[in-house]
């Protein structure tokens, strides 16, 4: 099998879980390959640095771009690879940006990590909406295979494109339990609550700041609230004025992106995660804080309780008087909270970076040997 990954996507520090995703499946299914295969990385020069120790089963192709520009890229990956996936004999590519080229000559396996354009086309900008919209549904029609990061997310595809029925799979994201563990420094411990995401509004930052107005409202002093995470100003902007409108503007604190390192000791010093998010198609922090033996209060909305499973107390995350019950209870029970660790150690078991690399792997080589003629593109020029 010769098979090419699309990275192109990835832009270091600013796609999030997106980063966190492809640079461990890689290094998972690098690790795997067998020495009949090749994978060819297909890198801009802004993100190599991420993929710079491959092995001797990886080619690594560094385009001339830096990739942040989104058109540059939609343009490279739509003209430009449909003539170099087959110079360079690829037979299956791997596309993990929630599209696939709209021409050419190779296989496609689709790697879908978010329908947000469906859930939430208000917060993103109306191009992107129209875009996905179009993209998304023809992805899947047109790859042989297309994984699913959760089953919530798979039912959201097969929603909008039913075609796809028979060729999907769940293959959920890992938990990296050689970096996220109880044992290590800590941030301040136990001298506040955690949350780990973006500020955006479907993130539902201002509802956990909500909750702790309602606790403190109830005569029940919650710590602080502490909010890691890529502030967009804007959003930042919105959280200090909702901080400052419920009157807590003193137990709200935006520390913004922590390199990925450091997580870990945030996780260990806390009291509690609070991740209210009310759409997601996987979720990791809820599993960091696990490994970390940290409690969760989660979001009983889309991928969120598939992936706490029962380690968390799952709320619907704008009942803000459910929400604010739910931490105070977690605070003040030391049996629940002893009872939320283990069954966390237990639930990030379910999840690991060597499966999701096998069944990445297994899903190429299905693809590279498989007889679906209708969906290999033809390479552009040969009709």
């Amino acid at each position: 099998m010769r098979a090419a990954i699309n990275t192109l996507s990835v832009i270091p520090g600013h796609v999030g879980g997106g980063e966190t995703y492809l640079v461990n499946l890689v290094r998972e299914m690098l690790l795997q390959v067998s020495p009949a295969d090749t994978v060819v990385l297909l890198l801009t020069r802004g993100n190599c640095g991420l993929f710079s120790d491959v092995g001797e089963n990886a080619k690594r192709i560094v385009l001339p771009f830096a990739g942040r520009r989104r058109a540059a890229r939609l343009l490279v990956e739509h003209l430009a690879l449909p003539f170099l996936l087959p110079a360079l004999g690829v037979e299956v590519l791997l596309s993990p940006g929630n599209a696939v080229p709209v021409l050419s000559g190779v296989r496609h396996v689709l790697a879908l990590q978010s329908m947000h354009y469906r859930f939430v086309p208000d917060e993103m900008a109306r191009s992107r909406v129209l875009y996905f919209r179009t993209m998304v549904p023809m992805a899947a029609g047109r790859s042989y295979l297309t994984l699913c990061m959760s089953k919530d997310l798979e039912q959201a595809l097969l929603d909008v494109a039913p075609g796809a029925a028979g060729r999907t799979r769940v293959v959920y994201e890992g938990a990296q339990l050689d970096e996220f563990s109880p044992e290590g420094p800590a941030i301040e411990p136990g001298g506040y609550l955690l949350y780990v995401s973006s500020l955006n509004p479907f993130k539902r930052p201002d509802s956990a700041i909500r909750a702790l107005a309602a606790l403190r409202k109830e005569g029940f002093e919650p710590p602080p609230l502490k909010l890691v995470g890529r502030p967009d100003p804007r959003d930042r902007e919105r959280v200090l004025r909702v901080a400052t409108e419920e009157g807590v503007p003193d137990l709200v604190e935006i520390v913004g992106v922590v390199p990925h390192a450091e997580l870990p000791r945030w996780y260990r010093g806390a009291r509690l995660l609070v991740y209210p998010s009310a759409v997601e198609t996987f979720g990791l922090p809820p599993l960091e804080a696990m490994a970390c033996g940290l409690p969760v209060v989660a979001s009983n909305r889309t991928s969120v309780p598939e992936i706490t499973g029962d380690a968390a107390i799952n709320v619907d995350p704008d009942d803000i008087p459910e929400l604010a019950g739910a931490i105070r209870r977690v605070l003040s029970d030391e049996g629940l909270r002893g009872t939320l660790r283990t069954r966390g150690f237990a639930n990030v078991r379910r999840f690991t970076w060597e499966e999701a690399g096998r069944a990445t792997l297994s899903a190429l080589r299905e693809a590279a040997g498989g007889d679906r003629g209708e969906l290999l593109c033809p390479h552009p020029g040969h009709g």
